[in-house]
């Protein structure tokens, strides 16, 4: 019998009897493929067995749609490629929030390290609603959301980040 016969053989054990040792057999069969295929792109050994994972676990979902004539390694290639590109896009969100969260650290200070801004925190939230909406909503979005120059200031009036005109005589 034939690689792809048998592995069509091993699927169709597995989706139609439910056996769960047909599917241990494919992945013994194709784990090496995968894994290294994993390897290549994430270059990790432990991201690269998380991918082989979730490789195997979209397999199972999907052996039923397999056809005597497919290609298993074809697939399970093309699968572990998808999926490192999957697992590489996530890693990068990972780190930019991780650099972000970091550097929010060192710009934050608790207010045990500032006394007077502990003394003034009770009156903050109402010296905040008794102003006009545009003026508290500009400094929530200068102070609270970390905008330099927030998105409407000058829609809202403000332009104070504009440097004033001189005169010159």
């Amino acid at each position: 019998m034939s690689d792809r016969c048998q592995d069509f053989e091993l699927l169709q054990r597995f989706t139609r009897d439910g056996e769960q040792s047909a599917f241990a057999d494919v992945v013994r069969r194709h784990l090496d493929l995968v894994f290294a295929t994993a390897l290549r792109k994430v270059e990790d050994s432990g991201a690269a067995q998380e991918v082989a994972q979730n490789v195997f676990a979209v397999l199972a979902r999907k052996a039923w749609q397999f056809a005597p004539d497919d290609s298993l390694p074809a697939w399970l290639h093309k699968a572990a490629l998808l999926e490192s590109k999957s697992w590489l896009r996530g890693e990068l969100g990972r780190r930019r929030r991780e650099l972000t969260a970091a550097e929010l650290r060192t710009t934050m200070h608790t207010p045990e390290e500032q006394p007077a801004f502990q003394a003034l925190l009770p009156f903050l939230d109402e010296a905040l609603l008794s102003l006009r909406e545009k003026d508290r909503t500009a400094l929530l979005l200068r102070f609270y959301e970390s905008h330099s120059r927030p998105r409407g200031f000058e829609e809202m009036g403000w332009n104070f980040l504009r440097a004033p005109a001189t005169r010159q005589g």
